[in-house]
């Protein structure tokens, strides 16, 4: 009977351990699970953010490929820009390379028409010069020059009174220009701010109040210039510069100074134009 009874309460006991063992069992089973579950959604989390990160790094590799394209097409089109601007600055460098050979040798072509032209006698300067010019006063005092030029040549004597063949004769007739006064001269000019170009009367034509001299383009004289003229160190007269050639110049008398005459003005008399 005792027998029994252990037996029964052993049977509970184990029992008993059973049911609780089957429960714990049961427990770390539904534990496993859950962190089965947890472990798998916490993968599944991570797997879908590696294939997010991995999305988004094909794009920037894609983007940055396509840069690198755009990037490759503009170093293309600047150095085809290159060569171009490196042709255009050929084809400029040779063109104003003509240009200056060919200024170069415009330049010594002139410097060799300059000194031909300074190497041609004065008498034939005149005689070229008076087949150009159109005005018969001009004309006029060149042919005496070159008149007196030959009697020179031919050692005849030179009548140095007169300008012109016969011009004695006319002097009578000859427009006298109105001296003034001496009670009424005025204060002796300042002296001239301006340049001066020296030179000399080569003839002159008192009947129309003109005389050349032997200045010309070469020595910067222009038309309507301010011309000096002196007798000695004494200004005698004012002259405005009316025609010019390379060597030579015409000027017109405009004022005579008190005391003196167109008469007393003669070749080689010294003249002092204004250059500027």
């Amino acid at each position: 009977m005792h027998k029994d009874i252990f037996g029964k309460i052993f049977l509970i006991v184990i029992t008993i351990f059973s049911v609780i063992f089957a429960i714990e069992s049961f427990r770390n089973y539904k534990k496993s699970d859950l962190d089965y579950s947890e472990q798998k959604a916490k993968l599944i989390k991570e797997n879908m953010d590696l294939k997010e990160n991995l999305d988004n790094l094909q794009q920037s590799i894609t983007q940055k490929a396509a840069t690198l394209d755009n990037f490759e097409k503009d170093k293309k089109k600047f150095q085809d820009e290159l060569v171009r601007l490196k042709k255009i600055n050929e084809n400029m460098a040779a063109l104003y390379t003509r240009k200056l050979n060919k200024i170069k040798e415009e330049n010594i072509e002139l410097k060799k028409r300059i000194s031909a032209l300074e190497s041609i006698p004065l008498v034939d300067q005149i005689k070229d010069i008076v087949k150009q010019e159109t005005n018969e006063n001009i004309k006029k005092i060149l042919n005496n020059a070159l008149e007196k030029i030959e009697l020179i040549k031919s050692g005849k004597p030179v009548d140095l009174e007169s300008s012109t063949v016969g011009i004695k004769n006319e002097m009578v007739k000859a427009p006298v220009l109105e001296e003034k006064s001496p009670a009424k001269e005025s204060l002796p000019p300042q002296p001239k701010e301006f340049k001066e170009a020296k030179g000399l009367i080569l003839s002159i034509d008192r009947k129309n109040n003109l005389f050349v001299i032997n200045l010309g383009i070469k020595n910067d004289i222009k038309e309507g210039r301010h011309c000096r003229v002196f007798i000695g160190d004494k200004e005698v007269a004012n002259a405005e510069i009316i025609s010019v050639r390379y060597k030579l110049s015409a000027a017109l008398i405009d004022d005579i100074k008190p005391g003196y005459k167109i008469g007393d003005i003669r070749e080689n008399d010294k003249v002092l134009v204004e250059l500027e």
